[in-house]
């Protein structure tokens, strides 16, 4: 309960440091001028005349020391308008009332408890803003009307009925605009922070592109050379020809590896389309799959590449590329985990009668890769191995593309990976 109160009187919200106080004690004290100054001279200027304001029962007010400390009393509790808006509002109706039931003159003045129901009505929330308005009404609507019998006191409620309406007005008008202000203010933070975000992940998804890709390049690359050096190294007494060779291997490996990582490069240089150009094309696609049979050859392990029910015309350059460096890496972590004899790489373009659903969508065509070995499969050592790039970059690579990847050990020994990406690609990453 004590709590409620205190929410109730004091605005919890409002701030005050020492020159919002002075601000208020300068209006308190320009209220009583205005108020001082409203009592001696209203009653004169409306009716000049003395004798019809004595017909009329009105007297011109000459404020005593009393009628001063009455109207300063009726100005003070707007020093705290701001902090404690319905004590300030309560004490200038209450101070009100009780000066209209002493005063002899028209009117007395209504700025001070105008200024607090403005400020209440600005400051509170709605429902306390109407309550201030009901009270006010009340209170100039009928306390006048109680206690003087002048032919004016009429004109004189309806002026302040008026007045406080103007007033509420003001006071809700103010806080509407001030709460609407706020409202496009935290949306704009919000679009900002969510810009931020926003940009944010798309950077985190290009860095892990750029170590995908690295990775992918690097990786399959010094595999290959060090395939290669041990087989010169070998074949160096033996057969110096056939070491020439194998060294001139390595010398065209690192070549490539060197042009792919400057193509990559020239992409994050340069961004453009796809097709702006051989720095920013596509490097190596599925055409190139023979490549990976020739790394794997190297490494002593038969590979079979099946292409011939995979329609490249189909599949965008982005899928195909993607299609080679999946295959790329799974080759990659063949030759070091999976110590697998053989190799069949199947890659075909499907169009079911049924379209397909792959995750979460309608596919009515799609590319399906299985590369398949006969080593020791997703054992301790295996290909299956999670702590390293290799699985983590395949798999990012399909559900980047809104596929499906899976891998699994194969029937009979070894490991099956399997990854299926819609052709028919809409642009919306899962």
């Amino acid at each position: 309960m004590k709590n409620f109160l205190k929410d109730i009187l004091e605005n919890k919200d409002i701030e005050m440091t020492g020159a919002d106080w002075i601000v208020d004690i300068v209006l308190a004290c320009g209220v009583f001028g205005i108020a001082l100054a409203q009592l001696t001279l209203t009653a004169g200027l409306m009716i000049p005349d003395s004798f019809t304001r004595r017909m009329l029962g009105i007297n011109v007010a000459t404020p005593s020391l009393f009628g001063m400390c009455a109207i300063g009393a009726s100005a003070l509790p707007l020093v705290i308008r701001r902090k404690y808006s319905w004590v300030s509002f309560i004490l200038c109706l209450v101070t009100w009332i009780v000066l209209s039931t002493k005063a002899d003159e028209i009117s007395v003045s209504m700025l001070p408890l105008l200024v607090s129901l403005v400020t209440l009505c600005a400051l509170r929330p709605m429902e306390d803003s109407f309550v201030a308005a009901f009270l006010s009404f009340l209170a100039v609507g009928f306390v006048p009307s109680l206690i003087h019998r002048s032919v004016l006191s009429n004109i004189t409620v309806l002026q302040n009925i008026s007045l406080v309406f103007a007033g509420s007005g003001v006071g809700i008008a103010f806080k509407t605009t001030r709460d609407l202000v706020k409202s496009a203010e935290l949306r704009i933070k919000e679009t900002e922070a969510a810009a931020k975000a926003n940009t944010e992940k798309r950077l985190e998804e290009e860095r892990v592109a750029i170590a995908r890709e690295l990775h992918d390049i690097t990786a399959h690359s010094l595999s290959a050379i060090s395939i290669q050096a041990a087989a010169a190294e070998a074949q160096l007494e033996k057969s110096p020809e056939a070491a020439k060779e194998t060294i001139s291997g390595i010398r065209k490996i690192a070549k490539d590896s060197l042009t792919e990582i400057r193509r990559m490069i020239g992409v994050l240089r340069e961004p453009g389309d796809l097709d702006s150009g051989p720095e920013l094309a596509p490097s190596i696609g599925t055409e190139e799959l023979n490549d990976i049979k020739e790394y794997l050859n190297n490494a002593q392990i038969d590979c079979d590449v099946n292409l011939h029910n995979y329609n490249r015309e189909m599949a965008p350059k982005f899928v195909d590329l993607a299609i080679f460096g999946i295959c790329r890496e799974a080759a990659t972590n063949i030759v070091k985990h999976a110590k697998a004899s053989f190799v069949q790489i199947d890659l075909e373009t499907i169009k079911p009668d049924v379209p397909r659903i792959i995750r979460g969508k309608q596919c009515g065509c799609y590319a399906q890769l299985l590369v398949r070995d006969n080593g020791v499969g997703l054992g301790k050592d295996g290909i299956g191995k999670t702590e390293g790039h290799g699985v983590e970059g395949m798999r990012e690579r399909v559900v980047a593309l809104g596929g499906d990847f899976d891998i699994c050990n194969a029937m009979g020994g070894g490991t099956l990976i399997t990854a299926i990406l819609p052709l028919d690609y809409d642009g919306e990453n899962e």
